[in-house]
């Protein structure tokens, strides 16, 4: 068998989820060619010497953007290879455990942890990290898709801040690294105003202000080390000694440094439960680590919100 060349361009869960373990184990079988990806994704792909950062943007078309031509080349699931069966002719019951379940056979997760921790970030206290998500302006009712509010923030700060903990907080303001079609369309967008502003202490403020009122907050952008802003996360990731953070691509990226991860999720069908079972790759990037937290689009439209308060529960048994 010949050395294999990666050409991908996909969407950044794509990315980390069906990618970057493929190549991490084409590299410890000496099968990896070269990776050819997304500008500013090369410390993802860390372990190999021969990378090209070509694209230029992220395609949500997966019969041509590289995933095509990967061994799994579906984020929702590989029935054909666990099962042996496309997902239409399994059971309820199959289609059930067959959810967030890749083909692990060739599929291995580079240790990020070990890695990237240095001496170049040094906290006095153990670290929680906060990742938030960036979501355009909508009018109306709060977006069904997940994101944690002002006041919400407000709470899990003045908690983790009593507890003795280091917080950062990382919210982007979708600048920091290539688009997909989807965002694309969303970069002239303000952020959320509702949920993204509330009044604290008798001001109006946003998330990122927020952080300026607790003395062991800092938000990410501020101690960042130089201009690669994916470098950054990977390497002040590696300090942490817990996540708490939304789903996708964020919650993802968290669950690769294998520490206790509080992941908030809004979920539109009883069956995406089935993502966090323990052969879903949530959990086998995360070795298990990964503590969902469920709000059902159901829920979410009867209450006009989204309900943190299971959210807070868990972070407290953890944390």
């Amino acid at each position: 068998m010949g050395k294999i060349v990666i050409d991908i361009n996909p969407e950044f869960c794509y990315e980390l989820v069906c990618t970057v373990p493929y190549a991490y184990y084409l590299h410890k079988n000496n099968l990896l060619e070269k990776i050819i990806t997304c500008k500013g994704m090369s410390p993802f792909y860390y372990f190999c010497n021969n990378i090209e950062e070509k694209h230029s943007f992220r395609s949500l078309d997966n019969n041509s953007n590289g995933v095509q031509n990967l061994p799994n080349n579906w984020l929702h699931h590989n029935a054909p290879a666990v099962f042996n069966k496309g997902y239409g002719e399994l059971s309820e019951q199959q289609q059930l455990q067959a959810l967030g379940v890749l083909d692990y056979s060739q599929w291995e997760v580079p240790p990020y942890n070990e890695y990237f921790k240095n001496k170049k970030y040094n906290f006095k206290k153990p670290v929680i990290i906060i990742c938030n998500q960036w979501l355009p302006y909508e009018r109306g009712m709060n977006p069904l898709t997940r994101y944690f509010d002002v006041v919400c923030l407000y709470k899990i700060f003045s908690y983790l801040s009593e507890q003795g903990y280091t917080v950062i907080y990382k919210r982007p303001t979708n600048d920091e690294f290539i688009k997909d079609q989807n965002e694309l369309h969303t970069t002239s967008a303000k952020p959320i105003g509702v949920g993204f502003e509330a009044e604290i202490e008798g001001k109006l403020i946003d998330d990122r202000q927020l952080t300026s009122y607790f003395d062991d907050v800092i938000l990410f952008d501020d101690i960042m080390q130089g201009t690669d802003y994916n470098l950054s996360q990977l390497e002040i990731f590696a300090h942490a000694d817990g996540f708490i953070s939304v789903s996708g691509g964020n919650g993802i990226l968290c669950s690769y440094f294998q520490k206790p991860t509080v992941m908030y999720a809004t979920v539109s069908k009883e069956t995406n439960l089935s993502y966090w079972q323990p052969s879903g790759y949530y959990q086998q990037i995360s070795n298990n680590n990964v503590i969902p937290v469920i709000d059902k689009h159901t829920d979410i439209r009867m209450r006009n919100g989204h309900d943190y308060s299971e959210l807070m529960e868990k972070i407290k048994n953890k944390f």
